[in-house]
């Protein structure tokens, strides 16, 4: 992680702020009382530990792109760490809880990463907001970029793959998250009712997608999108989607307790 994001995280947070509704969603599943001690592992530039400081949990952030962390907010009541997900530089049972948010693509080896989780916080939640590859069928984004269909399934590990990687005697369980309309959080999938959001440069240099997508195969998307926006023909094929509220792009939370005899579970 920290050579991608030391690489491509500069700006990172122009447009990624944390959405309300996901931050709600968190401490739904996390069900932890204030006071309880939580480490955000990929914090990138802290948006989502800084919205659960500010309401009232003792939060660690643990991000290792030295980019990423020099973008925080300087005031912010949460601890900063420098590490990687597959070596916590903490002791044994070191907090309640933890939350992974739009990071366990960037993990280099997920099996040591679910050991070290499951170390630090012993039988706490672990609280995850992914893209779940086994879900996705085929929202309009991957018209334009059918490449990131390939990118998906290799770098997102499927629900299965998570539960494989956690004690068998954990309740894991996943819930899907659809996508409202006006998310703070810019995202790959966020501007899925607004097409002409993908042709701000701001707004993609805000998503490793884009920053890893081929120059020739986005230039190309990019392209064929302008070109049906400008002449209708985006309307005329995706058009409805303009009239929803939200939407089902793939993204979906997954909760770990150490729970025994208890099966994994898919719920929504």
């Amino acid at each position: 992680m920290p050579a991608i994001y030391d690489k491509i995280g500069n700006g990172y947070n122009a447009t990624r702020r944390a959405d309300s509704r996901i931050v709600d969603r968190i401490i739904a599943l996390l069900d932890l009382p204030q006071g309880s001690r939580i480490i955000d592992i990929g914090a990138g530039t802290g948006s989502y530990a800084r919205a659960l400081a500010d309401s009232g949990y003792e939060m660690t952030a643990l991000e290792p792109s030295t980019v990423m962390r020099d973008q925080a907010a300087t005031d912010s009541p949460i601890s900063w760490v420098a590490g990687a997900a597959e070596s916590l530089p903490f002791a044994d049972c070191s907090f309640d809880g933890a939350i992974l948010i739009l990071c366990i693509h960037h993990f280099s080896n997920m099996a040591a990463a679910a050991s070290e989780i499951r170390r630090v916080v012993h039988s706490g939640p672990v609280v995850i907001f992914s893209y779940d590859p086994d879900a996705v069928e085929l929202p309009w984004l991957f018209h334009y970029f059918p490449s990131f269909r390939d990118q998906i399934r290799s770098s997102f590990p499927s629900f299965s793959a998570i539960c494989s990687q956690f004690d068998g005697g954990d309740s894991i369980s996943a819930t899907p998250f659809l996508l409202p309309h006006d998310l703070a959080d810019g995202f790959a999938g966020a501007a899925w009712r607004y097409p002409e959001r993908y042709l701000e440069q701001e707004f993609r240099d805000g998503t490793s997608a884009f920053r890893q997508l081929d120059p020739q195969l986005r230039e190309k998307g990019l392209e064929a999108l302008r070109h049906d926006l400008e002449s209708g023909a985006w309307d005329a094929r995706f058009g409805e989607i303009r009239l929803l509220q939200e939407y089902d792009h793939g993204y979906t939370f997954i909760t770990i307790k150490g729970e025994q005899s208890a099966a994994p579970n898919r719920m929504g």
